[in-house]
């Protein structure tokens, strides 16, 4: 911030304080939810899925210590979703009529960023990051309703005369 604050404007400045408030609360909030309600059911879940094969598990201090930074630090980021499209919005990038006309490609690749992020291949991992992440994308939308500009800048340029033609 130290580096970025000194070329900003003091309006811009501004405006950018709240999106940090809220994108720190929003990581916060990610990594709050992985711990109290998604790492108890995914280790659960791990621990018994080798049990009922007969599987002792191996568990040792750092690969316990890897798998929960990992969880962690994945769901803080998809907890970010709902500020990153607020400022896409913000900057005119992102609509609400492409955000919900595009919603059944972002439950896709809800599902794909949750198969990448989870440090297990299985289903029942991914599904526990991928609803939260599609749910964050309802709350985005409701973002960009809320905070975003009501038209794309191409759309503002059309409606805008130049005036130099004139």
């Amino acid at each position: 911030w130290r580096f970025v604050s000194p070329g900003l404007f003091q309006k811009e400045r501004r405006s950018i304080y709240p999106f940090f408030i809220f994108g720190s609360i929003s990581f916060y909030a990610g990594m709050a939810f992985c711990y109290f309600l998604a790492l108890p059911f995914a280790l659960q879940f791990l621990v018994s899925y080798g049990q009922q094969r007969g599987i002792a598990p191996a568990i040792s201090v750092a690969l316990y210590v890897d798998f929960n930074l990992k969880f962690l630090f994945s769901f803080g980021l998809i907890f970010e979703l709902p500020i990153v499209m607020a400022l896409l919005s913000k900057t005119g990038i992102l609509t609400v009529p492409f955000l919900v006309h595009n919603r059944k490609y972002a439950i896709i690749a809800a599902f794909f960023i949750a198969a990448v992020l989870t440090p297990t291949p299985d289903i029942f991992n991914q599904c526990i990051m991928a609803i939260p992440l599609i749910l964050l994308y309802e709350i985005g939308i409701l973002g960009v309703r809320f905070f975003g500009r009501s038209m794309t800048l191409a759309q503002e340029k059309k409606e805008r005369p130049n005036p130099v033609e004139e």
